[in-house]
């Protein structure tokens, strides 16, 4: 090939280079954004699993949802009335910071004492701690994503940082929200005067909700977290390795062509068999 037919080839590479990167600058982030997607989902199933659970322990106690000194004795309480397994899992979340940052190993929730605790039950889900039960309006809330604010809000320290969350109702749906204060409240005042973004107002006057407190370390710790995530789904390791191949078959080829050490069609062939083996690794993950 002469020098002209490789410099042409090459420019026609450097073309594809920036292509390639442009489309990845969209495509894996897209595939980051998918597989949080069924996370949230995998989320929002263990979410429903912990309504049914309330809901089905109020059949056997008048009507009447779990009444808990705090988080830890609600999820022990269902698990002793049959209700829910002793899964962990249930209360975590793959994307909360506290399930992949505090290192819990543990697949179980040790049952201490609720009241002299010493075990930091770091769960993913707020609930409500008393005062429920299944006679009152379907729209009041059960449980829902940590982190929520009194002014429909998750904060950037939650399980999906302030970009959504979820509850679930009395009637056993859950929803998926990303801010309660759209289209003037997304939840129903448990007086039924209106809609409102404030969870406290759609429950009942003086309710108790056990959640767990972030300490200010694990705030600023959890937030930057959820910040790393978001950078990670634009900077990709694949993409980072199309970059390399591209950068390394743009090398050789600038190389070859001033060397005059042959043609850079062979190189181009290799760089783009790799690049879409890698794309068909991508997508089967």
């Amino acid at each position: 090939m002469n020098t002209c037919t490789s410099k042409i080839v090459l420019i026609a590479s450097t073309t594809l280079v920036v292509v390639t990167l442009l489309l990845n600058l969209w495509v894996f982030p897209a595939i980051g954004a998918n597989k949080d997607a069924a996370i949230r989902a995998f989320d929002m199933s263990h979410l429903r699993s912990i309504g049914t659970a309330s809901l089905s322990y109020a059949t056997d106690h008048n009507d009447q949802l779990p009444n808990a000194s705090n988080i830890l004795d609600y999820a022990w309480q269902l698990i002793d009335a049959g209700r829910l397994p002793n899964d962990i899992g249930i209360w975590q979340s793959h994307l909360d910071p506290a399930s992949y940052l505090e290192n819990c190993s543990s697949a179980s929730i040790p049952k201490n004492d609720p009241q002299n605790s010493t075990y930091l039950f770091k769960s993913c889900v707020a609930v409500v701690l008393e005062k429920l039960n299944t006679k009152m309006p379907v729209t009041t809330p059960i449980a829902w994503t940590r982190g929520l604010q009194s002014d429909g809000t998750w904060t950037t320290f939650s399980p999906y940082g302030s970009k959504c969350g979820m509850i679930v109702f009395l009637d056993g749906r859950v929803m998926h929200y990303h801010n309660l204060s759209d289209n003037g409240g997304q939840l129903t005042r448990f007086d039924g005067k209106g809609k409102t973004a404030n969870i406290f107002e759609a429950l009942p006057p003086g309710i108790r909700v056990g959640e767990y407190v972030l300490t200010p370390k694990e705030k600023i710790e959890w937030a930057r977290a959820n910040e790393r995530l978001q950078i990670s789904r634009a900077l990709t390791p694949q993409l980072l390795l199309f970059l390399a191949i591209w950068i390394i078959f743009t090398g050789l080829s600038f190389y070859r062509i001033k060397k005059k050490k042959g043609d850079v069609l062979g190189l181009f062939i290799w760089a783009c068999v790799l690049t879409l083996l890698l794309s068909i690794l991508t997508a089967a993950t």
